[in-house]
């Protein structure tokens, strides 16, 4: 005759089933208790999200009503000033923004020099382009062989081909820049 056992005793020798049933358990609950917290966290960012977005819709529609630009405002205010005013606004929430999404606004002296300088020297550059001292590199060769007597005729029936040479002769080479 076969013995019959039973299903505790075929398990294998030394193991507490109690102890074991305990460190699962124990393992169960620490993942829900993860999981619990790994649901809290993302719950937590998606109301700091919303918030954010409810505070920028706030600033945009405050923007629409004039609200920003009259906070703080005196009714001396000049439009320098206040313009003045508004650029630092501008300036810490575009560092904030761009700190938020980890890009550097930091500028080097040296680019900061570049850039005044430049500033600076756009209205010069313009004045002179404006009064014509500046002549741009071939124009006026060009403006010779249109004027030139006889010309008239050959530039209207004149071919690509035949353009293209003038205007080279006016520029020079092509690859000579």
């Amino acid at each position: 005759m076969a013995e019959t056992t039973t299903p505790a005793a075929e398990s294998a020798p030394g193991i507490d089933q109690a102890a074991l049933a305990k460190a699962v358990t124990e393992a169960l609950a620490a993942q829900e208790t993860a999981r619990k917290a790994r649901k809290a966290e993302k719950r937590a960012a998606q109301e700091k999200a919303a918030a954010d977005a409810a505070k920028i819709a706030a600033e945009s529609a405050a923007l629409g009503t004039g609200t920003p630009a009259t906070a703080g405002a005196s009714v001396s205010e000049t439009e320098d000033q206040r313009r003045g005013r508004l650029a630092a606004i501008v300036e810490q929430q575009f560092a904030a923004a761009a700190a938020k999404e980890g890009l550097a606004t930091a500028k080097t002296d040296e680019q900061l020099v570049a850039e005044m300088l430049e500033e600076r020297m756009v209205p010069l550059r313009q004045a002179r382009a404006e009064t014509g001292g500046v002549q741009r590199k071939g124009i006026a060769a060009l403006e010779a062989i249109a004027d030139a007597p006889g010309n008239a005729k050959v530039l209207a029936s004149a071919a690509n081909d035949e353009l293209a040479a003038l205007a080279g002769a006016a520029f020079g080479p092509r690859g000579h820049r």
